[in-house]
């Protein structure tokens, strides 16, 4: 085989002898072992140990380990790090992942104390996004922009306030936000519920469905790992951004906030045209899904040129109006 194939210039390509998927084949006749696997779970999820294999994670230690080592059978040997889903909800769990991305001293205080307060509105900002699904169903987006509107307006102003007037500091920016998503939250629900009364089907819905569940599945898993990706990868380069100092960790944040103005405009016109797709695709009119698609891209185009424009012109004069006057 390597002698019909050549290889690229400069690298020696040797077929592999086994799969690392072979860990889940061979764990489903290995019964429970001390480190918490049950019986049937994949031996490993890769070259690293078992998930709860050392209580103190050692990180640094096991990657060092597994670099030092290159397998001679032509496979590569990859390294998984995995994080407990629900580890911001356990007891110093803000405070593992605060230290995992190296969070400076000087606001490790006020970066936990937000992140206690933020968690408790994710119930919150998740009902919300059901109730936006259900909207985008009805065919209409016009009722969860007015919420998001409200919302968004209500939490600037109330930032301001309880920080100026209660001199709360970032407890009062979190509590704001914590406040306005409740809100927010509360209402559309309220108001879906209005609407779904109003509706007179044929025929009574079950309260559960698995082939529906499974239909679902099948579109929101990619989109779950497609965000989850980008999450993991923006966690990854703010840890690389808080090793350089709270001057820089400021900077990095404007940064972001202005390139949210322009990254929001292409995912709020791409969940639209997923909306306006199904919605045509229900309706079985394939022609109105290409002239969407069409319209979508130009105006899509459009944006990107405009913004392009406005922050490479004035985009250290916009900085400056988030961090002040910049010092040179």
């Amino acid at each position: 085989m390597r002698a019909e194939n050549q290889n690229y210039p400069g690298l020696n390509f040797i077929p592999g002898w086994f799969s690392w998927s072979h860990t889940a084949f061979f764990g489903r006749n290995v019964g429970a072992t001390p480190n918490g696997r049950k019986a049937g779970e994949a031996i490993s999820h890769g070259a690293n140990p078992h998930p709860g294999f050392r209580r103190d994670g050692a990180v640094t230690a096991m990657a060092n380990s597994i670099a030092a080592i290159q397998p001679g059978y032509g496979n590569t040997a990859p390294l998984q790090l995995e994080f407990d889903p629900q580890i911001t909800i356990q007891e110093g769990g803000v405070d593992r992942v605060l230290e995992l991305i190296r969070t400076p001293a000087e606001i490790y205080a006020d970066s936990k104390l937000y992140l206690d307060i933020y968690i408790l509105g994710v119930p919150f900002l998740l009902l919300y996004n059901v109730a936006t699904g259900i909207f985008s169903a009805l065919g209409d987006s016009r009722t969860p922009f007015w919420f998001l509107a409200a919302s968004s307006l209500s939490n600037i102003f109330m930032d301001i306030f309880f920080v100026t007037a209660f001199r709360m500091g970032v407890a009062g920016v979190a509590w704001a936000t914590f406040l306005c998503q409740g809100a927010s939250c509360v209402l559309a629900v309220w108001v879906v519920f209005r609407r779904l009364r109003g509706l007179s089907p044929e025929q009574k819905g079950r309260a559960f469905s698995w082939p529906m569940l499974g239909r679902l599945a099948r579109v929101a898993v990619p989109s779950m790992l497609q965000q989850g990706c980008i999450s993991v990868g923006n966690i990854i380069i703010q840890g690389v951004i808080n090793g350089f100092g709270t001057a820089v960790v400021a900077g990095y944040a404007a940064a972001i906030k202005l390139n949210n103005l322009v990254t929001t405009s292409f995912t709020t016109l791409g969940n639209g045209m997923s909306n306006f797709t199904a919605q045509n695709l229900g309706a079985e009119k394939p022609r109105r899904i290409r002239k969407g698609f069409a319209a979508g891209g130009t105006t899509c185009t459009a944006i990107c040129a405009k913004k392009s424009a406005y922050f490479s012109v004035i985009s250290e004069k916009t900085a400056c109006i988030l961090n002040g006057p910049v010092i040179k």
